[in-house]
């Protein structure tokens, strides 16, 4: 059995979102790129992925307990210094008000889940707009379910643990941490951990085929 075979066998297996390489072909899409956008033909080419698994995994409660606490306290403030504004007839107060307030909604909507995707060929792990891991199978020696505690992390976010491992988490619940051949221990927030790492060893597998 070929490995492109192979692949939409297990993706059918595991009930897993599938994208094989139909209808367009690659040689059919160069025939057709001068009539495209340069965005449309790259979203083509990233759409013609192999994508075996997606999943969103938003912010924890504990980060937006936080957030919502510190944007409240923001919004307070602001409002009593649109007040003192006004009062006093100078709108000093509330343009310095506006600066934090802006910053704290840029922060969790940068920060507010992270993106997981895994093709046959890579795992790719996106938290925020300037925060990408890319593990190409080939590299991942082993992957298992872990915890993203706070003893190890002390906090949540992007950190660096007590046992030298790279993380990008959402909460203190369940992560997937992934040992690479070249590069430290890196771990990320999951909700279904046994199940990535069951599609991560199912691929290395075909791999080897």
């Amino acid at each position: 059995m070929h490995k492109k075979e192979c692949e939409e066998c297990f993706a059918e297996e595991e009930g897993i979102e599938f994208i094989s390489n139909q209808p367009t072909r690659k040689h059919e899409l160069r025939k057709q790129k001068t009539n495209f956008s340069a965005s449309t033909y790259l979203w083509l080419r990233i759409a013609m992925e192999n994508i075996l698994y997606r999943e969103w995994v938003p912010a924890g409660k504990f980060v937006k307990t936080i957030v919502g606490f510190v944007f409240l306290l923001a919004l307070f403030m602001l409002v009593t210094s649109v007040w003192v504004s006004i009062s006093i007839q100078n709108p000093f107060f509330t343009v310095i008000m506006v600066f934090p307030l802006t910053f704290l909604l840029i922060f969790y909507g940068n920060y507010r889940g992270i993106q997981i995707r895994i093709t046959s060929n890579e795992l790719i792990i996106r938290y925020g707009l300037l925060n990408r891991k890319h593990i190409h199978m080939a590299n991942i020696v082993s992957c298992e379910p872990t915890k993203a505690n706070l003893r190890k992390y002390l906090g949540v976010g992007i950190r660096y643990g007590t046992d030298d491992s790279w993380a990008y988490s959402t909460s203190f619940g369940n992560a997937v941490k992934i040992i690479q051949l070249k590069g430290i221990p890196f771990v990320f927030s999951s909700n279904n951990p046994d199940k990535i790492c069951s599609i991560i060893s199912r691929m290395k597998h075909l791999t080897k085929v």
